[in-house]
C-alpha cells in the first residue's frame, strides 16, 4: 500500500517484512544516489 497525504513531501508505505531491505535500497537509490537518471535527463538521452 502506498499513501500520500496533503503534503508533497511525506509518502507512506506498507511492505511485506521480507521485502523491506529491499524497499529502501530501491528508494534510496532512487532519491539520493546520482547515478538514478532523471526523467529528463533521460529524455534528453534519447533525442540527442
Amino acid at each position: 500500500m502506498i499513501s500520500q497525504g496533503a503534503s508533497k513531501v511525506n509518502m507512506s508505505l506498507i511492505v511485506h517484512d521480507s521485502e523491506a531491505r529491499a524497499c529502501i535500497k530501491a528508494l534510496h537509490q532512487a532519491f539520493f544516489e546520482d547515478d538514478v537518471l532523471t526523467e529528463v535527463e533521460a529524455e534528453s538521452l534519447l533525442i540527442g
